[in-house]
């Protein structure tokens, strides 16, 4: 990281992850181009996991390279009059597996859950039962983790 002053730990880094409603995954297309997609994701130990289609753009290309890196911004803000932003980031790199295990899919749909939607907790079993087989479900085993933060002074 060029700017050490503005580097993070990687609790806090992680905690970034956390408070971010979604994250921005980078990946390689199968022909080589770059291409990105924005997810919600929800976080277990040094594991993300996101939800999907079975089928897609998306999934071709991680099937081909599954090499990732996601970028998760929690706070960012334009500062008028000092030319700079007040910001909290982080980039996590890792590798992507497919979950095909249901046991595995559905604790990853209810991470999901708690993390983006706790009041419809209660409808989850339901929504399980009718939307398990059409949902993908992804996991990134992280390799590195970083953060940084411009508070904007």
């Amino acid at each position: 990281m060029r700017r050490k002053d503005r580097e993070i730990s990687r609790q806090e880094a992680w905690r970034i992850v956390e408070e971010s409603p979604w994250g921005t995954i980078a990946m390689v297309e199968p022909d080589g181009a770059p291409y990105c997609v924005t997810v919600n994701l929800a976080r277990e130990d040094e594991k993300i996991y996101f939800h999907c289609a079975t089928a897609g753009h998306k999934l071709d290309c991680l099937r081909v390279h599954p090499a990732v890196c996601i970028s998760c911004v929690s706070e960012a803000e334009s500062l008028p009059g000092k030319l700079t932003m007040s910001y909290r980031s982080a980039i996590l790199r890792g590798t992507a597996h497919e979950v095909v295990d249901e046991d595995e899919k559905i604790h990853a749909l209810t991470l999901l859950a708690e993390a983006h939607d706790p009041i419809s907790l209660s409808r989850l079993e339901s929504a399980l039962r009718k939307y398990l087989p059409k949902t993908g479900v992804w996991r990134i085993d992280i390799v590195d983790i970083t953060g940084k933060h411009n508070p904007g002074d």
